[in-house]
């Protein structure tokens, strides 16, 4: 719609046929169905928390005061993404009124990329009047090169970085028909999300925890990421250092050892599932909901990265893992107690460390030279 300003805006209404009871109905038929056909055991426990985390998440959709919420959040202190306003919400919370987002949908741009490099000569003519609208997409090499670090440092503020009044919130569900890239006020390529039904909300124990995940990651500390793993399963038996050992081990020999590119952690993080759920642990709703976005985020960069023709440098989050740290510190949560562990096994495992660190600090042209780039 374009309203008497000249401006334009989208209106959502919640589907006709689509309330509350009908979703607890389908949930509970999906339930009975799982639990019939297999059984009480693991895998259905796991199967059945999976689709009632689904409907969790659909049903808060169901009211879009709840969005409206999300999206102030969200775009509250925003630096490295924008988020579409959400203006208006009916009384009833089943339609609202949000500013047209700007820019080109992730989804389709990645498409026009991919035209791109399979026919470059023919690009300007058919997509002139795009390039017209959105003159950065002129230089589609530029745009290769500078997307895959402007997503990965969106995905930064939101799981990194403390809001003001130590709060954050992170977009739930950031696939790529969820946010469309446009530019900032330096002309420079910037993610703007729509859809902001689905978020999680962050702690700075969240984020404490979270900087202790990626610094250990990123040397190669198998114990520390096993502890990471095993706190967020909630797992409090009695042989909980046992099993800690035991899913190191594993961590240890299928991530760190040669079965896994540790740059692709899309990939590292379904390993990873397959190790906990050999012993039992499961991720909880929330947490399950926050891990699912944070892969989304890589999925898209490496996609993104890969297209441009070379693999995701997430040396872009170990050069913000400083700054998040010293907003936790202005907060009052201690940031060292999230870094120590991987600063100690670095200092004491300083061969296995290095190597680890390297293969995150190359490039496409330092990888085919074997020579780290400098920071």
């Amino acid at each position: 719609m374009t309203r008497p300003d000249g401006s334009k805006a989208v209106i959502k209404m919640l589907k006709k046929d689509v309330d509350a009871n009908k979703l607890n109905n389908e949930e509970k038929l999906y339930t009975y169905l799982l639990r019939k056909l297999g059984g009480q055991n693991d895998e259905t426990d796991k199967l059945v928390g999976t689709i009632k985390n689904y409907y969790k998440n659909w049903k808060k959709e169901l009211d879009f005061n709840h969005e409206f919420k999300n999206n102030k959040l969200l775009q509250a202190g925003a630096q490295r993404f924008k988020v579409a306003n959400v203006t208006e919400v009916s009384k009833d919370g089943k339609a609202l009124v949000m500013d047209n987002a700007n820019g080109i949908q992730m989804e389709k741009l990645f498409e026009i990329l991919q035209d791109y490099k399979a026919n470059p000569l023919a690009f300007n003519s058919k997509y002139a009047k795009l390039i017209e609208e959105n003159p950065w997409l002129d230089n589609p090499e530029q745009v290769l090169k500078d997307l895959p670090a402007s997503i990965l440092k969106s995905f930064d503020e939101q799981f990194l970085f403390l809001k003001k009044g130590s709060k954050s919130i992170m977009h739930g569900d950031p696939h790529m028909g969820n946010y469309f890239i446009t530019t900032d006020s330096k002309g420079k390529l910037i993610p703007e999300f729509i859809d902001t039904g689905n978020c999680v909300l962050r702690s700075p124990k969240d984020i404490q925890n979270d900087i202790k995940f990626f610094s250990n990651y990123f040397v190669g500390n198998s114990r520390a990421i096993a502890e990471y793993y095993v706190n967020a399963c909630n797992y409090t038996k009695s042989n909980k250092e046992l099993v800690t050992r035991n899913i190191a081990k594993e961590i240890q020999k299928e991530i760190f050892g040669k079965n896994q590119n540790i740059t692709e952690f899309g990939k590292v993080q379904s390993a990873i599932n397959g190790i906990l759920e050999k012993h039992g642990l499961h991720l909880p709703e929330e947490s399950a909901t926050a891990m699912k976005a944070q892969i989304q985020f890589i999925l898209n960069v490496s996609k993104v990265s890969k297209l441009s023709g070379g693999g995701m440098d997430i040396s872009v989050i170990m050069k913000d893992i400083p700054s998040a740290a010293l907003k936790l510190y202005k907060s009052g949560t201690n940031p060292i107690s999230g870094l120590k562990d991987a600063l100690h096994f670095a200092y004491y495992n300083q061969e296995h460390s290095s190597s680890m660190i390297f293969q995150f600090l190359l490039n496409k042209d330092a990888l085919m030279n074997r020579r780290p780039i400098c920071a």
